[in-house]
């Protein structure tokens, strides 16, 4: 039976706001005596600022043709777009102060992160 674990790391320094965050999915298998590394996956590498934001909100993807969906709270979807190049920005200034979710996602990765809008 395989399991997977998450490892992240970030080159120079902490895990900051706006910072890229490299992680990989490791898949593992039994061995005799331990589990064994079957396989490496990169995920999705997205970097989004400001967060807090207010009118634009800009996300930068390691990968093209990609989309993303905002979310409230509640789940309801406020924007959902497709991106073709490696970033977007995003007109949020219609959007009510608040949390909300932002998945950026193509057919094999995906990620979320919290975004605040002030």
């Amino acid at each position: 039976m395989k399991r997977y674990i998450t490892i992240l790391f970030v080159l120079a320094g902490e895990i900051c706001l706006g910072q890229t965050v490299h992680a990989v999915k490791v898949a593992v298998g039994q061995g005799e005596d331990c589990p064994v590394v079957t396989g490496i996956e990169p995920l999705l590498a997205v970097q989004v600022f400001p967060n807090p934001a207010t009118s634009t909100l800009s996300i930068h993807s390691a990968i093209q043709n990609a989309s993303f969906r905002l979310l409230n709270v509640h789940g309801k979807i406020i924007k959902d777009q497709s991106f073709l190049k490696n970033n977007v920005s995003v007109d949020i200034s219609h959007v009510p102060e608040g949390v909300y979710i932002l998945q950026v996602f193509n057919d094999r990765q995906n990620r979320t992160i919290k975004i605040i809008v002030q």
